[in-house]
């Protein structure tokens, strides 16, 4: 007999002959073996016997249990990297919901530079679209409190500021540019501040000023729809000129 055929099957190479040979089994990622199968001592998985009934698949049960699947050291190369093929981002996206969840802004960042740095997910740039809000948090209460009387919200300079931050992180844990990963390159020089000016011109809300065009555009009386006229005209030929607009500040305002 030879050593392959005395050796005992792990439960991951147990779990690759169950995709073999069970449809549904090819369903699942590896850690959620244990809410339907148990684990025999004949070193195989087998269906659970009892709980719920899994829909679309007749005599499959799922227990709410929280079995154990043992951990493929690196060192094992082979097993290690088959395993990782079996993983998704899953895992990653319920850890940052979990982090967002708790409402730790100053601390997200650290956890999304974490993850992309130890875990290496498979779409860095999915993570990042769907949790930049949260991991820009904190720069726009800052950008806030810097500019009080403005209604600042998420914006490309917000977010620019929240991936230096992050790629400063990730350098600083032994990783490189986020571009060799999959997320946005930043702009460092763009982003040497974050000045009210630059706030206010990108803050804004289209739908807003949609309404406000939309109500006020009929209520301009002959010589202002002119100038309204040219200067939109010019905007959209993008002619760069020079309006100089005559209203003495003692006329009286119509509506």
């Amino acid at each position: 007999m030879d050593v392959a055929a005395r050796t005992k099957d792990t439960t991951l190479k147990a779990f690759f002959k169950l995709c073999r040979q069970d449809e549904f089994a090819r369903t699942l990622l590896y850690p959620d073996v244990p809410s339907y199968y148990v684990w025999i001592k004949k070193n195989t998985w087998a269906r659970r016997k009892c709980e719920t009934n899994v829909g679309g698949y007749p005599g499959v049960k799922k227990d709410a249990t929280l079995g154990r699947v043992f951990t493929v050291p690196p060192s094992r190369q082979e097993c290690f990297y088959l395993r990782l093929l079996l993983e998704d981002d899953s895992q990653w996206d319920a850890t940052m919901a979990e982090g967002a969840l708790l409402k730790l802004p100053s601390a997200l960042p650290h956890l999304f530079t974490t993850i992309l740095q130890m875990c290496e997910p498979c779409d860095p740039k999915s993570l990042w679209d769907k949790y930049k809000d949260f991991l820009s948090e904190d720069i726009l209460r800052e950008a806030q409190l810097m500019c009080p009387t403005m209604a600042l919200t998420f914006n490309h300079e917000i977010y620019n500021r929240a991936l230096i931050i992050i790629e400063n992180l990730f350098v600083e844990m032994g990783g490189g540019s986020l571009a060799a990963i999959g997320l946005p390159t930043p702009d460092r020089v763009a982003s040497s501040s974050l000045s009210p000016e630059i706030g206010r011109e990108t803050s804004y809300s289209v739908e807003e000023i949609n309404a406000y065009v939309t109500t006020n555009e009929p209520k301009l009386l002959v010589d202002q729809m002119a100038a309204y006229d040219a200067v939109l005209a010019s905007t959209r030929q993008d002619a760069g000129s020079i309006f100089f607009l005559d209203a003495p500040g003692e006329r009286e305002k119509r509506s």
